[in-house]
């Protein structure tokens, strides 16, 4: 057995010595040479998702328990996040994990004029949240609708799936409710432009492959183009500067279906962020920015 493992050890330093020749490093190995000012790869930071009313959890928490959780998420005591996802709410009532809606009562018409409320309980305690972020040095605010109000949907709901009313593929007896869900999208960055926040990202979509019994919307890529169409001339004529994010797939190979869709539609340009989840897929990496 002694002479099997000097046998093998021999053989091994014959393939290291044969991989590092004299003059390209011998036996001290190769060497490395790093060129910082060469950058492939922009990376923007790393975020957090607090959506659920996870804002509320946090703001219920006494002072000293307050401020442990948040400089441990967002400085170098802990994990010191830069990037904070909210939620952009749906949900008519206020039950426990939905965000609420800033415009749950229908209005007369597709055509009419949202019934807009304040952000309710400053919309769950998140712009609390925010601005507890961005003094600890987060730096981008990311919204993100897990759904469209229920009478703008196909299923008159905001859970269980359903499509937005107006999109490809679609009938609904009230019409295209696509402007209106875009009305709200902008009155949402709006109020929170108002209190001091800018929200720099904002998506209309999360896993839009799924139908959950919370709220949920479903979209292929066609569609949301469709809805791309109208609600980046919308932000525009808002003079928000609020660049749309798409589409928080369940998984990559799920999100790139509907970039493939969004692309052929000829609107990949009007995207500032593609973001996907890693739930359905090897992956572990929650969102990306950039060019794709």
């Amino acid at each position: 057995m002694v002479a099997a493992l000097t046998a093998l050890s021999a053989a091994l330093l014959a393939a290291v010595v044969h991989a590092n020749p004299p003059g390209y490093g011998g036996s001290s190995g190769p060497t490395i040479k790093v060129d910082t000012n060469c950058k492939y790869q922009e990376y923007d930071g790393t975020g957090v998702s607090e959506a659920f009313q996870r804002g509320l959890v946090i703001h219920e928490l006494n002072a000293a328990a307050q401020n442990l959780v948040l400089d441990f998420l967002f400085t170098t005591k802990g994990a010191g996040m830069t990037i904070l996802r909210n939620g952009l709410g749906s949900a008519t009532s206020d039950p426990f994990d939905l965000m609420k809606s800033i415009a749950p009562v229908a209005p007369a018409s597709n055509s009419s004029a949202l019934n807009f409320i304040p952000l309710p309980r400053e919309d769950e305690y998140q712009v609390w949240l925010s601005h507890q972020a961005i003094s600890r040095g987060v730096n981008t605010i990311y919204a993100d609708a897990w759904s469209a109000d229920g009478y703008m949907k196909t299923n008159g709901t905001d859970s269980y799936g359903g499509y937005l009313c107006g999109v490809t593929g679609t009938s609904c007896a009230s019409g295209d409710w696509r402007q209106s869900y875009a009305n709200k999208i902008v009155k949402y960055i709006q109020d929170y432009a108002a209190n001091g926040i800018t929200v720099k990202y904002v998506g209309f979509l999360n896993e839009p492959d799924l139908n959950t019994t919370y709220a949920s919307m479903q979209s292929d890529g066609r569609q949301a183009a469709d809805f791309i169409e109208v609600l980046y001339p919308t932000l525009a004529k808002a003079g928000l500067k609020t660049q749309i994010a798409c589409c928080d797939g369940s998984g990559w190979q799920q999100n790139r279906e509907r970039l493939t869709g969004i692309q052929l539609a000829g609107d990949e340009n009007k995207l500032g962020l593609v973001t996907a989840h890693g739930v359905d897929t090897t992956s572990c990496v929650d969102t990306v920015t950039g060019d794709w």
